[in-house]
């Protein structure tokens, strides 16, 4: 009689399997590895963030001053003057609106680089969700295809057995019979 060892189940689908991981992570170092790195370095990069918040300060300040030379300019364009008392006043109120102007300027760019790391951080987190979906979803087919071809496989076994099991037993029926003719 056939001595098979056994049912031994196709391992294709695994195989594949692991190198499609493989090949899935290999793609991921490569072109999401990067974006990684440097995102992470914007995280975690307190100089560069600090000079943001720095060049903010100083443009707020350059736009305040130009807009104040435009109002000295209109105004001496209608021959009006103040007195050094008025002047000196001005000039004050100046400095500190500058200076709030400034400090607005600075704090609106923390707020914007605080929301930036929360956006960052929530995409990074979702990078390679679509990758794991699909792979998911891939593998999930593979595997029950991979499942049907290996129950049709078992069947075959199976019915080949159960056959040649019929057959033997028909031939050993026949065989019976005809002793009994002879």
């Amino acid at each position: 009689m056939g001595g098979g060892g056994g049912y031994k189940p196709d391992t294709y689908g695994s195989e594949m399997q692991g190198r499609i991981s493989r090949e899935q992570y290999e793609d991921y170092k490569q072109y999401y590895g990067p974006i990684e790195d440097e995102t992470i370095s914007y995280l975690t990069d307190d100089k560069k963030q600090q000079g943001e918040v720095t060049k903010a300060g100083e443009l707020a300040g350059k736009a305040f001053d130009s807009t104040s030379a435009a109002t000295r300019r209109n105004i001496g364009r209608y021959g009006i003057s103040a007195s050094k008392e008025v002047t000196a006043n001005l000039a004050k109120d100046s400095a500190r609106d500058k200076t709030l102007a400034q400090v607005g300027a600075k704090n609106t760019m923390r707020d914007v680089i605080d929301q930036r790391k929360t956006a960052l951080s929530e995409e990074m987190i979702g990078i390679g969700k679509g990758i794991k979906s699909d792979y998911e979803k891939s593998m999930s087919a593979w595997t029950q295809m991979e499942g049907t071809q290996n129950q049709i496989n078992a069947n075959e076994k199976a019915a080949s057995a159960a056959n040649r099991n019929a057959m033997i037993g028909t031939a050993a029926s026949l065989a019976i019979t005809a002793g009994m003719f002879f």
